[in-house]
C-alpha cells in the first residue's frame, strides 16, 4: 500500500522554471496513470491498494484530478477555502513567478546576501520560511516587496497556477473527485496556536459542506509537516495526512504520503 501525492499537472510544462515547481508534466502523468496495473482506490488508508491525493486549489491540481478520473482512478483533492472564495493566487505561485521574472543576479534579504543563479533555491527557502507564517494578505504584500527587490516590475501568472473557482470544484465533484480539507489558506500551522488551528480546520470543513455539499472528514497539513502540533494533529479529522520520504501510518489516524512529482519530471526530462 502506498499513498501518493501530487500538486497538479500542466500541459505546457517547462522544466527549470520556478512556476512549474512541484507541477508534473501532463503527458508524463497521463502515461503513468494509464500504465498502472491497478487503479488508485477509494476508502481508508488502512485498506489494500494505493491511494492518490492532490493538494491545493490551483487549476493544475484540478486538471490532475480530472485526468485521474478520466484514466479510471479514484482521487482525493485537498483544497484551501480562502483561495477559492477570493480568487487570490497562492503566495508561492506569486513568488515563483517573481523568481522567473527576476532581473537581479544578487540580492540582500533578511540580513543575508543571495546569489540568484546557483543559489536561487536557497533564497526561495528563506523567503518561503517568512511567507508561510503570514496571513494571505500579509504574504501577498510581502511578495510584492520581494518583487521590487528582484527588480521584476511585471510578470504573468501562468494559467495552471491560477486558482480554482467554486464552479470548477463543483464540476470536479460531478466527475467523482473526492474533495477534502487542506485548511483555510495554506498558512503554516506552526504559526497558529492549538485553538486557532482547530477553528481553521473546522471552519474549512463547514465551508466545504455549505459550498460544495461534501462531507470532508480528511485533512492534509499545509506543507505536510508540523513540530508545534505533533501531539494533537490526530484530533483535527478522521484521517490526517503528512508528507514524508515514505507512505506509512505514524499515528492512530495519521499517515504520511510520498510526493511522486519528481519521478514524473525525471521521466519527462529523459
Amino acid at each position: 500500500m502506498a499513498i501518493h501525492l501530487l500538486h497538479g499537472c500542466a500541459r505546457e510544462w517547462a522544466g527549470g522554471q520556478q512556476i512549474f515547481r512541484n507541477i508534473a508534466p501532463e503527458a508524463a502523468l497521463r502515461s503513468y496513470l494509464r500504465a498502472r496495473s491497478s487503479p488508485y482506490r477509494a476508502g481508508p488508508p488502512s485498506g489494500p491498494g494505493d491511494i492518490l491525493t492532490i493538494d491545493d486549489s490551483t487549476r493544475a491540481a484540478g486538471h490532475a484530478a480530472a485526468l485521474a478520473r478520466e484514466c479510471g482512478h479514484h482521487v482525493r483533492l485537498f483544497v484551501n477555502a480562502h483561495q477559492v472564495e477570493t480568487g487570490e493566487p497562492y503566495f508561492f505561485s506569486l513568488l515563483n513567478a517573481c523568481l522567473d521574472a527576476r532581473r537581479e543576479a544578487r540580492v540582500s534579504y533578511g540580513g543575508e546576501v543571495y546569489d540568484l543563479g546557483q543559489g536561487i533555491d536557497v533564497f526561495r527557502r528563506a523567503a518561503k520560511a517568512v511567507l508561510s507564517a503570514l496571513t494571505p494578505e500579509a504574504a501577498c504584500s510581502h511578495v510584492a516587496e520581494i518583487g521590487e527587490l528582484l527588480n521584476c516590475s511585471a510578470y504573468a501568472l501562468e494559467e495552471h497556477a491560477q486558482t480554482l473557482s467554486r464552479r470548477e470544484l463543483l464540476n470536479l465533484v460531478d466527475m467523482g473527485v473526492t474533495i477534502e480539507n487542506h485548511g483555510r489558506s495554506h498558512q503554516d500551522i506552526d504559526s497558529l496556536d492549538d485553538d486557532v488551528l482547530r477553528r481553521d480546520v473546522a471552519q474549512t470543513r463547514d465551508w466545504l459542506g455549505a459550498q460544495l455539499n461534501v462531507h470532508a472528514m480528511e485533512y492534509a497539513l499545509p506543507f505536510g509537516r508540523t513540530v508545534r502540533h505533533r501531539s494533537m494533529i490526530g484530533e483535527l479529522a478522521e484521517i490526517v495526512y503528512l508528507v514524508g520520504p515514505t507512505s506509512s501510518q505514524v499515528g492512530r489516524n495519521v499517515w504520511t504520503r510520498i510526493e511522486i512529482t519528481p519521478e514524473l519530471c525525471r521521466v519527462a526530462a529523459a
